[in-house]
């Protein structure tokens, strides 16, 4: 996994970008992260200057965006999930597994000015335990645990050590999640798609 830009998914509608002047002096303070709704662009409706974004949401709504930024004079985090609605068609019990891909970005505080940006990506697997109403997985950096209810997620994780709030859709074929988290000293937000693995 590197902190490249962030490798365009599979179906993706749009790619990260960037903006804001760089010569303005700009202060150091994190704020704070939330869930926010995705426009009609797929862009997470937030307004945020000198922000730094990615849209990972295909042309049937699924999939997540998030963006990072300043937000008065505090920098923030924010993700949405597309608008996609999962038909009902999750087993009653079982397990199915997902190969998950997902996409960051997070802040870290710099006591000399504004925050570094770094950009993370990779890939993971993800279980749903339909027994136990439970989606739980992730690799080495990235960890997901989640409720089922309905095709709804509702859940935690956690990215090298940095706690967040995880929501998402999930049916038989496959899910989406958004996410968002801090720490005293960064802040996150991205999201993940998962497609249901081959039986074979």
């Amino acid at each position: 996994m590197s902190r490249a830009a962030i490798i365009v998914f599979l179906l993706c509608a749009a790619c990260s970008g960037q903006s804001g002047p760089s010569n303005v002096p700009l202060p150091s303070a994190i704020g704070g992260s939330g869930a926010a709704t995705a426009d009609a662009s797929g862009a997470v409706d937030v307004e945020l200057s000198h922000k730094t974004s990615g849209i990972y949401i295909d042309e049937d709504g699924r999939g997540f965006s998030y963006v990072l930024g300043l937000q008065g004079t505090a920098w923030a985090a924010y993700s949405a999930l597309g608008h996609w609605t999962p038909p009902p068609d999750l087993p009653a019990s079982g397990q199915i597994k997902f190969n998950g891909q997902y996409a960051l970005g997070l802040l870290r505080q710099n006591s000399q000015g504004a925050p570094d940006t770094e950009r993370y990506n990779g890939t993971m697997e993800l279980i749903a335990d339909l027994d136990a109403q439970k989606l739980t997985g992730g690799n080495s950096d990235l960890s997901v645990e989640a409720s089922i209810s309905g095709f709804d997620l509702d859940g935690s994780v956690e990215f090298r050590g940095i706690s967040g709030v995880l929501t998402g859709k999930l049916s038989r074929e496959y899910g989406q999640g958004a996410f968002q988290g801090q720490s005293d000293e960064a802040l996150f937000a991205g999201g993940f798609k998962a497609y249901r693995k081959s039986d074979n």
